[in-house]
């Protein structure tokens, strides 16, 4: 606090801040005979304040310099306000100090004059003053807090809320407090930086079951103090255990659906079971009984399938959702997406070209992608005059391809004459004439008296014989009307292993 009396002026404590210009000036002055008042400092700058909370003051002094007494008058202007000990006249040599408080009533920069007024014809002397005001601000987050279900009497794991100071000034908390079945611990106890935080555990202990409410009160200086966070909890003597704890499905054929498998759920603990929801994720689903509250002791059961999207792992989890301790309940789920792998054998194609009448031979495979069993095999898809070809069963290894082969005939499209004598230019029609000649030539010197025109008539009525017909089309290769015609076909080979299906198409070309 500042005294009222005025002091004299000592070098160390005012003459020193004017420096020896002001004071040689002074001195000048003084040999008038006239009070000479010098103010120092002519500036004061208080900084950040918090709004509607005073600063530390700021002392200014008045001194007199001259050979009289002079008596300051002084005022303010803007957020500041002073006391001083100026109210009795300062005589020669002695000083008056005046201390200056800043008090920002709005957010931002504050300015303001100190006026020092000696009367008479002796000039007013200022002081500039400077201040910026500020505020805390504290936003509690999360805004509301739930814990899971907690069995009763037992202390839950913290969950944190963190005040943050969002203002410009210095945030102080001076009280945190929950009420109900709720507890906290904070580090809020330094004031807190603008742009930082301080943390808050909140921890839950249910004395009932059911829901159950409380509020954490936070008291600061910011303008909205106190500020609440709603706090809220299931107390449970329930207990969920799961039979079996995980499942694995055998190896399933892509985009079909598996055999169901079972999950029982029973709720071990004293109290009642709620089950707010039930899914599953990646290539599972469910259906269950289990839309009721489970009484203590009792199960609800769940059925489970696998319908892999792809070949290889795949995996999953059941989530359950409810009101026991340890909530969500989670389960597993493995899978294997498999497939018949019917297709090409390694090295083979699905092409081939032949002329007809020829053989096309095609090397498939099957297995060798998780699944195992037997399937029949069909082929259809075959030409006219054709067939295709294929073993009527095949094993299927679920680690290892199995080889087996495709076949389709074909037949010719054109066949040979009708009739060895149709053209008695042939061998076989010179032949035969050459044996009635030899054989009328025996019978000649056997002492046959038949006609000597006997041969050569019967060779006339073989050439006519033969000529009958001479442009009936048996005179070179005929068309066969059950050959395969000419074209590109597609083959299609079927493995059938119970109520799987999967095809592989083959191409045929006939010339």
């Amino acid at each position: 606090m500042l005294g009222l009396a005025v002091v004299p002026i000592t070098p160390n404590a005012f003459q020193q801040q004017l420096g020896p210009g002001a004071i040689f000036l002074a001195k000048i002055a003084s040999s008038l005979g006239a009070p000479v008042p010098i103010v120092s400092p002519t500036a004061a700058a208080f900084g950040n304040e918090l709004v509607g909370v005073s600063s530390a003051a700021v002392d200014i002094s008045v001194g007199n310099f001259g050979d009289s007494a002079m008596s300051p008058m002084i005022s303010v202007t803007g957020d500041f306000s002073q006391v001083n000990t100026c109210s009795k006249p300062v005589v020669a040599g002695q000083k008056c100090d005046i201390s200056v408080v800043f008090t920002p009533t709005v957010i931002g920069n504050r300015t303001g004059t100190m006026t020092v007024n000696f009367g008479g014809t002796i000039p007013a002397q200022t002081v500039a003053l400077s201040g910026t005001g500020t505020v805390s601000a504290a936003i509690p987050k999360p805004g509301a807090v739930t814990f899971p279900p907690q069995a009763v009497g037992a202390t839950s794991t913290s969950q944190q809320v963190a005040i943050s100071n969002t203002g410009t000034g210095p945030l102080s908390v001076t009280s945190a407090q929950t009420t109900g079945d709720f507890a906290q611990t904070n580090a809020c106890g330094a004031p807190v930086a603008p742009g930082s935080a301080c943390l808050i555990q909140v921890t839950f202990t249910p004395t009932a079951e059911g829901v159950r409410n409380g509020v954490l009160t936070l008291i600061d200086n910011a303008p909205d103090s106190p500020q609440t966070v709603a706090l809220t909890g299931t107390g449970s003597n329930a207990s969920v255990s799961l039979g079996p704890t995980s499942l694995t499905f055998p190896p399933q054929i892509v985009s079909t659906n598996s055999a169901p498998q079972q999950v029982v759920l029973t709720n071990s603990g004293t109290g009642s079971l709620t089950i707010s929801s039930l899914q599953t994720t990646g290539d599972f689903a469910q259906t269950n009984g289990c839309t009721t509250a489970i009484a203590a002791g009792s199960t609800c059961s769940m059925q489970i399938t696998f319908t892999p999207t792809a070949l290889g792992t795949r995996t999953g989890v059941l989530t359950i959702n409810d009101s026991a301790p340890g909530t969500p309940h989670t389960m597993s789920l493995t899978g294997t997406g498999a497939s018949l792998a019917l297709g090409v054998a390694a090295g083979g194609s699905n092409s081939a070209t032949i002329q007809a009448g020829g053989t096309a031979s095609y090397s498939l495979s099957i297995g060798g992608a998780a699944y195992g069993g037997t399937a029949s095999l069909s082929c259809s898809g075959a030409p006219t005059g054709g067939t295709c070809s294929v073993p009527s069963t095949v094993s299927i290894s679920a680690t290892s391809a199995t080889a087996f082969s495709v076949t389709v005939t074909t037949t010719a499209r054109m066949m040979a004459s009708i009739g060895p004598f149709s053209d008695p230019r042939t061998p076989w029609a010179s032949a035969f004439m050459g044996l009635l000649i030899s054989l009328s030539a025996g019978r000649r010197k056997r002492g046959f008296r038949g006609p000597l025109w006997l041969a050569p008539l019967l060779l006339v009525l073989l050439w006519s014989s033969a000529g009958c017909g001479g442009d009936s089309g048996n005179s070179g290769p005929q068309l066969n009307p059950n050959g395969t015609p000419a074209g590109t076909y597609t083959l299609s080979v079927t493995a059938t292993s119970g109520s799987v299906t999967q095809s592989s198409a083959l191409t045929l070309v006939v010339q």
